[in-house]
């Protein structure tokens, strides 16, 4: 009787800050004319509600707990409308006037914390729409995000793409999946990361230390997949996705289906890509380049009047021929089939995002589990077992904010990392099995100081142990000393924007922030790859202090950004050759530490002087050397990325009509084991085209990629040294169909 009582006395506390459900209505109308606008998406992203306007521009969202909401209405060639909206036991109706826009210049974004525009950030956060990443024909996810300045790639063929920001890449860039920090062997550029494009409305990407609220790892930048929103209020939605690309023959195909009915909502997806040995500049077939990936990808989730509950679950696997000398003899014929020397890899991914609302709090609790499973096969014909590790990895972050008014917020929260690694019987140990402790607090404190100038600055402390016991493994006959390494590190971040007009914004920034020497530089000592790699367990951890400056200005036929920054990075992690060999006359490399600085410039701009042609302009400059004046390596190219674009609006929707080139510099601010790169120049074309039937939308493309067939080598590509030249032309078709 007593236990009853105390329950009731709880849920009589808890009562007491449990929301009301409010509704919000209103209409959508343009500014101008006053005409009411049907089909304009109106979207809560924290609360992952949605809706459209009718025929008359109407429109109504149902179970908004109270408490301080953005509310984010878009519609095609109209500038987005962005505000904070309290709520608190009452209806609203709100009537939203847009204004036509020739550029989308701000967006929600999420990366930065919580939802908030473009400009309220210090550090700009990049948003980029996966539909138009698939128009561009690029084999790779990471290949088409690489046109943003300051993002650029280590690939390695077509199936392995590192990414890289502001010259830092494999474990100096955190990847998310939807907020979620993907734990998947990312210390060599060797190992894809398990993530594809199917079932992702956005990219975003944040340029420059990360840290405070991502932790560890996140020292060049973080780049988050974003999950696509729920189906709208009641309804529900069928896609269907098919490409071809003609370099690899690869066909890319998936199938979704999403539901909203009252309160709750769910998702399903499935897809797969398959290629063959892609071909090069020259007409080369790079053998063993061949490549398949499927994923099936799940999500539901239930409105509440107190909070947002949702469930993911993504499955994704991967075969991956790997480009070595050996294949040059195995490998005969061009097939989808891996055969020898590949990666067999496979990835589960099971996370839970839950939001509680009391009023003015909002709690938002994380929980995910990643089990990853990572084999290596060899050469003969029974795919010989070299390499069988698994990761599993538990992350539980909670975070508090605490919104004052629309104006001033704080943000306090943690984060706990459970980690182990575990060696199957194999000849060959990449890293050894090991286990990982990380736990950190941290807190952001906003505000909005007068209505021009907005101010954050945060701190955090993250605590993290490394633990490889002594092992001698007979199979691979490799011996690895115990390590029991802790971490202990501060980072912090002050910066503000600054709307000088209308039309101009600027940011300033200062922040630092942390990396963590992970296992394998720590412990290898054995070969991987082509060469024979030695870790250091001595290595501390690499502390980054970065300085940015931008700026933004829009017209209505004009966008300009220029940025500017400076990183000097304490106790540099990187491997380095020796002038030692291995018995087997393998070169040695062993990781090492030195103190570094990298620093850049990165602009764009975009016009449209007539309304149906527009042209955009975006350069990149980055520069990194080490204390003693050495130039660091994986340092990409200076590039200027071209668009010019016609747009039509006959009868049929949309066309499209885009014409791009890639032109990169000459790079020979190499490191000493690096060769020059020539300049190069890459053309490439795009048709897109769009019709409405009814609530049938039918999308189809046609890209043309390296039209000329360029012969070329990227700075950042490891076949250099197999004289492997960059994929040459490569014609792409594309349906998307929308019920």
């Amino acid at each position: 009787m007593y236990k009853m009582k105390g329950l009731f006395i709880i849920l009589s506390f808890f009562s007491l800050f449990v929301n009301a459900q409010n509704t919000i209505t209103g209409i959508v109308s343009e500014k101008n004319t006053k005409i009411n606008l049907p089909g304009a998406s109106i979207y809560i992203p924290e609360l992952s509600l949605g809706t459209m306007s009718d025929k008359n521009g109407k429109f109504e969202i149902k179970n908004i707990p109270n408490g301080v909401f953005t509310i984010d209405v878009s519609f095609l060639g109209y500038k987005n409308y962005i505000k904070k909206i309290e709520f608190y036991n009452s209806d609203k109706t709100i009537n939203i006037e847009i204004e036509p826009e020739v550029f989308i210049t701000e967006e929600i974004v999420v990366s930065g914390g919580r939802p908030s525009s473009q400009h309220h950030n210090a550090i700009k956060i990049e948003s980029i729409n996966v539909e138009e990443l698939d128009k561009t024909g690029e084999i790779n996810i990471i290949k088409s995000i690489s046109k943003v300045p300051g993002v650029d790639l280590i690939s390695k063929g077509t199936g392995v793409a590192t990414p890289v920001i502001r010259g830092l890449s494999t474990s100096n860039i955190l990847v998310l999946n939807n907020g979620v920090r993907i734990e998947d062997y990312q210390f060599s550029e060797n190992h894809p990361y398990l993530i594809d494009e199917f079932g992702i409305s956005n990219i975003e990407i944040i340029k420059g230390p990360a840290s405070l609220l991502y932790g560890s790892d996140a020292v060049g930048g973080v780049i988050n997949f974003i999950k696509e929103k729920p189906a709208k209020y009641n309804t529900t939605n069928v896609d269907l996705n098919f490409k071809y690309n003609s370099n690899s023959n690869g066909l890319v195909s998936n199938v979704g289906l999403k539901s909203t009915k009252n309160n709750k909502f769910f998702g399903v997806r499935v897809g797969g890509k398959s290629y063959e040995d892609y071909t090069d500049g020259k007409g080369q077939i790079v053998k063993n380049s061949r490549n398949s990936q499927y994923s099936v990808k799940l999500f539901t989730g239930i409105n509440k009047d107190f909070g947002v509950f949702r469930i993911f679950y993504d499955y994704n696997k991967m075969n991956l021929g790997l480009i070595i000398p050996p294949v040059l003899q195995l490998v005969n014929s061009n097939s989808r089939k891996n055969e020898v020397w590949f990666q067999e890899l496979d990835n589960h991914f099971l996370y839970t995002k839950n939001t509680l609302f009391f009023n003015k709090l909002k709690i938002d609790i994380d929980l995910s589990y990643q089990q990853n499973n990572r084999k290596l096969n060899g050469f003969d014909t029974n795919n010989y077992t070299l390499v069988d590790m698994k990761l599993r990895s538990f992350i539980c972050q909670i975070k508090n904010q605490y919104q004052f008014s629309k104006t001033k917020s704080l943000i306090l929260g943690g984060q706990g990392i459970m980690q182990n690694n575990n060696n199957n019987l194999a000849p060959s140990i990449v890293v050894p099995d090991y286990y990982t402790k990380d736990l950190s607090l941290f807190a952001l404190y906003e505000q909005d100081i007068i209505k021009v100038l907005h101010f954050q600055a945060g701190l955090r402390y993250n605590y993290r142990n490394i633990f490889v016991p002594r092992a001698e493994y007979t199979i691979a006959k490799q011996n690895f000393e115990q390590i029991d390494n802790t971490y202990n590190n501060l980072s912090y971040s002050i910066g503000s924007t600054f709307h000088l007009n209308k039309e101009i914004l600027l940011r300033g920034n200062f922040a630092s922030a942390y990396r963590t020497p992970n296992v394998a530089e720590l412990t290898q000592n054995g070969v991987h790859g082509n060469r024979f790699e030695k870790g250091n367990p001595n290595l501390k951890s690499q502390i980054s202090y970065e300085t940015d400056f931008s700026g933004h200005y829009h017209s209505k036929f004009f966008v300009a950004d220029i940025a500017m920054f400076y990183n000097k990075i304490d106790n540099y992690i990187y491997l380095s050759p020796t002038n030692d060999t291995t018995i087997n006359g393998i070169k040695i490399y062993k990781y090492q530490q030195i103190n570094a600085k990298l620093y850049g410039l990165e602009t764009g701009a975009k016009i449209m002087p007539i309304k149906w042609f527009n042209i955009i302009e975006t350069y990149t400059n980055t520069i990194g050397i080490d204390e003693n004046n050495n130039y660091l390596p994986f340092i990409p190219q200076n590039k200027i990325n071209s668009t010019i674009s016609f747009i039509f609006q006959p009868k049929i929707t949309n066309v499209n009509f885009n014409i791009s080139n890639i032109y990169a510099f000459k790079q020979n601010k190499i490191s000493e084991f690096e060769s020059e790169t020539s300049n190069y120049s890459v053309f490439n074309i795009s048709l897109n085209v769009e019709k409405t039937l009814g609530k049938t939308v039918t999308s189809l493309f046609l890209t043309v990629n390296n039209i000329f067939n360029e012969i070329y080598y990227d700075h950042l590509s490891t076949l250099k040294n197999m004289n492997y030249y960059d994929i040459g032309r490569n014609v792409g078709v594309g349906m998307k169909v929308v019920f």
